[in-house]
């Protein structure tokens, strides 16, 4: 997840530095700073989620083999 985190800021820093002359407008700025949250908030759940769900996968995966290994 922290991978994720900072790939985040890095495409948000750089997205900064590529419309920059389009966040010289103090609305421009808010929007754009409303964007990154909402994205930051849908890719951290997501990753969350994601790995819940191979974690989850994992586990049952060692499961079926220590029952294959006990047979």
């Amino acid at each position: 997840m922290l991978k994720v985190i900072s790939l985040v800021f890095v495409g948000g820093a750089v997205l900064y530095f590529l419309f920059y002359p389009f966040l010289k407008n103090k609305v421009n700025r808010k929007k754009t700073f409303k964007w990154f949250v909402i994205i930051y908030i849908l890719v951290a759940v997501a990753s969350t989620v994601g790995n819940y769900l191979l974690k989850a996968d994992r586990v049952a995966k060692k499961r079926e083999s220590i029952e294959h290994v006990e047979k």
